[in-house]
């Protein structure tokens, strides 16, 4: 009652995962939590709640509102029964391969723990590439939360996904009249607070309204930036907002610039010049690659699976510069290489310790044949073939030395 009158003040994490799990049991919603501290998540038997956005959503809350914010949230929104019911509630959503992957090795973990109904074949997320390194997915929205529609809904319902996606998308457009805000002389921001502003990424002609073949980037849920391709400092105008909303990285989707051409979103070349601008880009770049493919690397461990993963590394150079870094290691297979601009060859010698290393352009590297061969992986994964002889590695690399003791 305490609660409800005074309302909650600013939890620890600890705190606030021990309160969620108090009130989930208490409501019902938790059976036999368990609290994962580090994770800042709660597993209970047929749910899985990760807490770090709602943790930063109930910050910003005011105090006597908190409760019922995190009562709200412990309700998931029910899939409507039927596609006549469900269609007035679904909505697009834009989400990043690491997203993808990550949504679907917890429920893989769920389901190896006993979960029956997070079984993946069941779960797995309707998707539809939209460029490379973004997907488009539904979801059935509801006031305090939404839920992900799963392919399996789709089949319930009896619809395909270009069918549902254009239901979703003209509720999208219904409500996407509003003007955008500008900041600057060719710079916009989105001023929908939905949870849908990225979303509006789908809608060609809302931004083609803004200006003609728009600069765009969706670095979150909430973020929308939009900017005018013919403006000198455009390039450095995005870089500079992608570097404030890093700050805060609840609901992250992706920091790549793309480029509107008409109805076609495009990957943007950034620009070399000026250089501050573009190795800060690039770092923001390799900021992001380092988490999404070390928290995939993290969930595959747990799952204990027999082929290796390997993470992302930054690399610094003598000129101040910082590139991106994969590793090599022969005998272990099978390896997945995630995408980077040097690959590390580790040789290994007596005890299974490293006694010889290289390192070999990606780009010398993907063009051999036989050596990387692309997966069909929602975030990006190549698997590696031969380990290349000591010759080929001399040629095309440059042989590195280490500290052997």
């Amino acid at each position: 009652m305490w609660r409800r009158l005074f309302g909650v003040g600013a939890l620890s994490p600890a705190k606030f995962a021990d309160l969620v799990a108090e009130i989930g049991v208490a409501n019902g919603t938790f059976e036999e939590p368990r609290i994962d501290y580090d994770d800042m998540s709660i597993s209970a038997k047929r749910r899985h709640l990760y807490l770090s956005n709602i943790y930063a959503a109930f910050l910003r809350i005011p105090r006597r509102e908190r409760v019922k914010y995190i009562e709200s949230v412990l309700v998931p929104p029910d899939l409507p029964e039927g596609w006549v019911r469900a269609k007035a509630k679904l909505l697009p959503v834009v989400r990043d391969g690491a997203y993808l992957t990550t949504a679907q090795l917890m429920m893989h973990l769920r389901f190896a723990r006993g979960d029956a109904d997070s079984h993946p074949d069941k779960t797995k997320v309707a998707r539809r590439l939209l460029v490379p390194g973004l997907f488009i997915t539904l979801v059935i929205d509801a006031p305090a939360s939404m839920a992900i529609v799963a392919e399996r809904q789709l089949e319930e319902w009896g619809v395909d996904f270009e069918t549902a996606l254009d239901v979703a998308l003209g509720n999208l457009r219904a409500k996407s009249q509003d003007p955008f805000d500008q900041v600057a002389p060719g710079l916009w921001l989105a001023t929908w607070s939905d949870s849908f502003a990225a979303a509006r990424l789908l809608l060609p002609e809302i931004l083609q309204r803004v200006c003609t073949d728009p600069l765009v980037c969706v670095p979150n849920r909430d973020t929308l930036i939009v900017a005018d391709p013919r403006r000198p400092k455009a390039f450095a105008h995005i870089v500079a907002l992608i570097l404030e909303a890093a700050k805060d990285e609840r609901y992250p989707i992706s920091r790549a610039i793309y480029q509107l051409e008409h109805k076609t979103l495009r990957p943007l070349a950034p620009p070399t010049a000026p250089p501050a601008v573009a190795a800060l880009y690039a770092r923001l770049r390799l900021d992001e690659q380092l988490r999404c493919y070390n928290g995939e690397k993290e969930l595959r461990d747990q799952l204990k699976e027999e082929a290796f993963y390997a993470s992302v590394m930054a690399h610094d150079l003598d000129d101040g510069s910082v590139i991106s870094l994969a590793v090599w290691t022969e005998g272990v297979e099978p390896s997945y290489l995630p995408p980077a601009q040097s690959i590390q060859f580790v040789k290994m010698g007596d005890e299974r310790k490293p006694s010889a290393a290289w390192a070999v352009p990606w780009s010398v590297v993907a063009a051999t044949p036989g050596m990387l061969t692309m997966t069909d992986a929602t975030l990006p994964r190549w698997q590696v073939g031969a380990f290349p002889s000591d010759s080929w590695l001399d040629e095309h690399g440059q042989r590195l030395t280490f500290d052997k003791k």
